[in-house]
Parts: structure tokens; sequence; C-alpha cells
């Protein structure tokens, strides 16, 4: 027996609360962040109730990364806040390791998102619009960055060395994990 949606009016604006048992195959309902535009969503590999969410905006706000420890109930900021969070990558071995290709670069958070730290050295440009980690070999990070190409960092991200400078590899887009610019 599938249970009855409710709906809350106030205003003109109504608010949908739908129950689980309700939604068809192809529903979908929205669960934030507030906090601009939605970029990139990742999900802990080890712990599917934690979702990272990497936002943007326009018109010179803030963006930056959100994180839900209840499967998107509710959210709170992070401390990383950028003009826009183009992906973000968990490392597989090691939840707490999380990494977001920015406007300003590419950041790096060892207490799962708590605080973040540049990791910028060898990357030409603050600019990362992409990120995949080696899942064989997670100190293995490599970041995309537009026009300016791959970089690859052999140590988490402590240092990032040009790998391929390609216009080809711009490519590389937020869902590219875990292949890059392939066949190539």
């Amino acid at each position: 027996m599938k249970k009855s949606f409710f709906i809350l009016g106030i205003g003109a604006i109504l608010i949908f609360v739908i129950s689980s048992n309700s939604l068809g195959d192809n529903q979908w309902i929205s669960i934030g962040p507030d906090g601009g535009m939605i970029h990139c969503v990742a999900i802990d590999p080890s712990n599917t109730s934690i979702v990272y969410a990497g936002t943007g905006t326009s018109g010179g706000g803030n963006g930056g990364v959100f994180k839900s420890t209840n499967g998107g109930a509710s959210w709170s900021a992070s401390s990383l806040t950028v003009t826009y969070v183009y992906a973000l990558a968990i490392d597989p071995k090691n939840t707490s390791i999380v990494y977001a290709a920015t406007d300003g670069g590419v950041f790096k958070s060892t207490d799962g998102g708590g605080s973040w730290i540049a990791i910028n050295s060898g990357l030409t440009g603050t600019y990362a619009r992409a990120l995949a980690i080696d899942p064989k070999n997670t100190s293995i990070v490599y970041a995309g960055a537009g026009w300016n190409g791959v970089f690859k960092s052999t140590n988490g991200g402590g240092e990032l060395e040009l790998e391929r400078k390609r216009p080809d590899c711009y490519c590389l887009s937020p869902c590219l994990s875990p292949c890059l610019c392939p066949g190539h």
C-alpha cells in the first residue's frame, strides 16, 4: 500500500513532502544544500550516508563545500569558501582525505572537510576543473586544469607536475573518474 503525500502551503509557496514509498522509479526530490549552484557531488565509498556537494555562485558570492552525514537530510558548510568548486574526490582508502578542484586551485582536507589547505605547488595557474585519484595507489592524484593540461601528484598533492599539455585534455570533467582523456 502506497503512503499518501502531504502538501504544506504557505502563501503562494508550496512545499511538497512525499513519502519514499510513494516515489516512482523516475522521481527526484530536492535535498539541498542551499548555497549556490551544485557543480559536483561525491559519496563516501565506505559510508554512503556521508555526501559532499561542491557549489558555485555568480555575481561575486561564495561557493564552497557542503557536507551531509545523514544522506542529505541536512547539510553543513565547510571552511572552504571559493567562488566555484568544480570537482570533488574522496580517497577510497582513507575517506577522511577529500580533494576539491576550484577556481582557486586544488585543496585537500585530511579531516573529512573540516579544514582545507591549498596544494597548488607546481600547478600553472590557480584553476582546476577535474580530479581523479588512482584507486590502486591513492598517493597519485590527477588534476585537470583546463587548457593548462593535466597535472599529476605522486605524493598526495604535495607537488603537482604537468603530465600532459594538450588542448583535447579539456575533456576532463567532474564526471571523468577514473579515466583521463581516453585514447590519449
